[in-house]
């Protein structure tokens, strides 16, 4: 199993969509339609695309880890706190999301 953590801001001026990977946060999009993003997996990798504009993520491990979890949700509300007045944060969403590997998939299959 491979896994990332994927997080969204909400705000009045359009959402950003964060994921976390190997100990790493980035900010992938802002000023987006959080709802438009669409993550799979993909040759055991995290696959997330925002209309055209796709990006992959080397996420190993069986869960995510704690420490991966919290560095997501601190680095997303750094960045809700320092939104303009004008446009607050309203919302944090962070989800985990797991990927089978392909070389799981026929053990899987027998169980």
């Amino acid at each position: 199993m491979v896994s990332c953590n994927q997080g969204v801001i909400s705000s009045t001026n359009g959402d950003s969509f964060w994921v976390v990977h190997m100990g790493k946060v980035d900010q992938v999009w802002s000023n987006i339609d959080g709802n438009k993003v669409q993550c799979m997996a993909e040759n055991g990798m995290l696959k997330c695309c925002y209309n055209s504009d796709c990006r992959s993520f080397t996420c190993p491990g069986i869960v995510t880890s704690g420490s991966d979890q919290l560095l997501l949700i601190d680095a997303m509300r750094r960045a809700a706190n320092q939104a303009p007045k004008s446009s607050p944060a309203s919302r944090l969403t962070v989800k985990s999301t797991a990927v089978l590997l392909s070389v799981l998939l026929p053990i899987a299959a027998l169980i």
